[in-house]
């Protein structure tokens, strides 16, 4: 009897190992992955500028028919968008979008809870995501205006030029969702700057003072038109996301 209990014994004590060993091993395969960190180039990110435009107006379209859910979904796919963004902002340009991604979040929430009843509260929060675009990429087209070394490198000038055009696409936009019409000194303006970034990524060089006086052309008008103060300081150094500006 005691060989047999022994071998009894055995047999147990190596179920049981093998019962833990099945669970750990599954556990670990249960384990929540760390989120993967992918680095997207900006040259890239560029092209898809309209993004927003896209989820903004789909979940609008969506809110008014009743799909609660599906203007929602947009709601949360525009964020994503904001912080691709965001996460190549100057500090002081990220505030403001920090605080739209935070309101879109909010919005998706309620509108999925139904608890949103008029459209225009969506419409005023597409005005100020637009309108935070708009300054992010005003303080990062100035930052590189600044450096010297920008009018000396074409890619450096391509890229400067595609956040000044991005920054008025995204001062139009915002201003057709808070009352749909800018006056005829404005318009001029934001075509001045647009025909100057154009110049930029066709790698014409042309003059550093005449973008410099674009930019802060829309920068003047964002403050006049949103109420916003930030001022679009040149960088102390080389690192264009160390730099001093300011946005409230």
């Amino acid at each position: 009897m005691l060989p047999d209990s022994l071998s009894f014994r055995r047999i147990l004590l190596l179920i049981a190992f093998a019962l833990v060993t099945t669970t750990t091993v599954a556990q670990e395969k249960l384990k929540p992955l760390s989120p993967a960190k992918i680095e997207i180039d900006e040259d890239i990110l560029a092209t898809f500028i309209d993004k927003p435009c896209y989820h903004f107006e789909a979940a609008r379209e969506s809110f008014v028919t009743g799909k609660a859910k599906q203007a929602a979904k947009h709601l949360r796919d525009a964020v994503s968008y904001l912080r691709l963004e965001a996460a190549r902002a100057t500090p002081d340009g990220k505030a403001a979008l920090d605080a739209s991604i935070a309101e879109l979040r909010r919005l998706a929430d309620s509108v999925e809870a139904n608890r949103v009843k008029a459209v225009l509260i969506l419409e005023r929060a597409f005005s100020r995501a637009h309108y935070a675009l708009a300054g992010h990429h005003c303080i990062k087209s100035n930052h590189r205006c600044c450096q010297v070394v920008t009018f000396q490198d074409k890619q450096e000038m391509v890229r400067t030029g595609r956040d000044l055009k991005a920054a008025t696409f995204h001062f139009e936009k915002g201003s057709q969702w808070a009352s749909g019409k800018l006056d005829e000194k404005t318009v001029k303006l934001l075509e001045e700057a647009k025909l100057t970034a154009n110049q930029l990524i066709q790698q014409n060089r042309g003059s550093q003072r005449k973008v410099r006086k674009n930019i802060h052309a829309i920068h003047d008008k964002l403050e006049n038109i949103t109420g916003l103060k930030f001022k679009i300081a040149p960088p102390m150094i080389a690192e264009d996301n160390a730099a001093p500006s300011l946005f409230k």
